[in-house]
């Protein structure tokens, strides 16, 4: 059955890609030290996500491989992956980031995101941080603002990590 979610999960068509993207989430399971077992389910949920939001399964491998490492690079562990992996994926679906999603699941799993997504907040739209607040109430906080592969190379311990796998 997990073989079975991490193909499908890999959006690949022939067996042999399939094999390399599998391969490629467990290299990167034990490069960080974490159990790539209980990782499967809340990884292929992400990437059935990412790849019906219209991302490439590299894209969305690099979105997942990057909030991995950023997690890992915080000191945090495994839950943590696993709890935000779930919150992208619920933010990704619905387009933007409602309260629950933001503030129970992603900033609770990892709180520096909460600085990071009120960073980017005020770059994109120009506004203060203290509009951060309603703009989420406002459902103004779209996938656009959450992490990607190229925000996550701005903070330096992230980016230091990433030249290390």
């Amino acid at each position: 059955a997990q073989r079975t979610q991490l193909d499908i999960a890999s959006g690949a068509t022939s067996r042999k890609d399939r094999d390399i993207a599998n391969k490629r989430f467990f290299e990167l399971n034990n490069k960080l030290g974490v159990e790539a077992e209980p990782m499967i389910d809340p990884y292929s949920k992400f990437m059935k996500q990412m790849l019906t939001q219209g991302r490439t399964a590299d894209e969305a491998f690099s979105i997942y491989k990057d909030m991995s490492i950023a997690t890992r690079s915080a000191g945090l562990g495994q839950v943590s992956m696993e709890r935000q992996a779930y919150a992208l994926q619920q933010i990704f679906g619905l387009g933007y980031a409602q309260g629950d999603e933001l503030n129970k699941q992603l900033v609770d799993a990892n709180p520096a995101m909460l600085g990071y997504i009120q960073d980017q907040y005020t770059k994109q739209t120009g506004k203060p941080r203290e509009t951060f607040k309603k703009a989420v109430s406002n459902r103004e906080i779209s996938w656009l603002l959450m992490p990607t592969s190229k925000h996550l190379l701005q903070v330096p311990v992230v980016y230091k990590s990433l030249q290390e796998l």
